[in-house]
């Protein structure tokens, strides 16, 4: 690793200390190692992917929580990136996969969904195995975690240890374009030779998310998970 990124201030503002995440389910995740640059030979084998940022990690940048527990029982932001999915009107998801990682086995990672005004639209957590920084795969069992077409992302650690040990989390960024969607304005870091960077998620949308998408982002509040 070359440089720490210390986190910034999420784009959702205060907005997202509000969000109530203890009724978040959260998943377990499988990890696979990073080993140099993540190729398409290690992406998910889900049919739906309409999100994909997972490429060129060996630039070795990544954003990190502060670590240190404040005990306001909030998570601690990590950092957030925006993205352009393929999936028109939102959908809802089946896999999610990130690289970065945990300090400390069984830390917990939050991810929270917000459409391009930055109204958030849901979210979930997970429970990282082991520490280090690894490709992680969630499946989305419940199959009712909502994303919008376009939007931000948000990554937030356990720092308190509220819902697992206290951890700091980690995320990989990459200067490379999205293969799947649009990765749209740098994160807001610029790598050695300028280039700008993006995290590193993808998004696996359940089968037929047309069917989904049809409903909007409203009907999609209907059907998910309530907060």
């Amino acid at each position: 690793m070359k440089t720490v990124v210390v986190a910034m201030i999420a784009i959702a503002g205060s907005a997202s200390a509000d969000i109530d995440r203890s009724n978040y389910t959260i998943y377990t995740a499988t990890a696979s190692d990073i080993g140099g640059t993540v190729d398409g030979s290690l992406q998910s084998s889900i049919a739906g992917p309409v999100y994909s940022n997972m490429t060129g990690d060996d630039v070795g940048f990544f954003s990190t929580s502060s670590g240190a527990g404040d005990a306001d029982g909030n998570p601690q932001v990590v950092n957030f990136d925006d993205y352009t999915s393929i999936a028109t009107g939102g959908g809802l998801m089946d896999e999610f996969r990130f690289i970065g990682g945990v300090d400390v086995a069984g830390g917990v990672l939050f991810f929270d969904f917000f459409d391009s005004s930055s109204t958030f639209v849901d979210g979930f957590g997970v429970a990282l195995s082991q520490a280090g920084n690894f490709i992680w795969t969630i499946d989305i069992t419940n199959d009712d975690v909502a994303f919008a077409e376009s939007g931000f992302l948000q990554m937030l650690a356990d720092d308190d240890g509220s819902f697992g040990p206290a951890a700091v989390g980690t995320w990989f960024l990459t200067a490379d374009a999205a293969t799947i969607g649009n990765n749209g304005a740098s994160a807001g870091f610029s790598g050695p030779g300028g280039e700008p960077l993006h995290h590193t998620f993808e998004i696996v949308a359940i089968p037929a998310p047309a069917s989904a998408a049809l409903l909007g982002l409203g009907g999609l509040a209907a059907v998910r998970r309530r907060r």
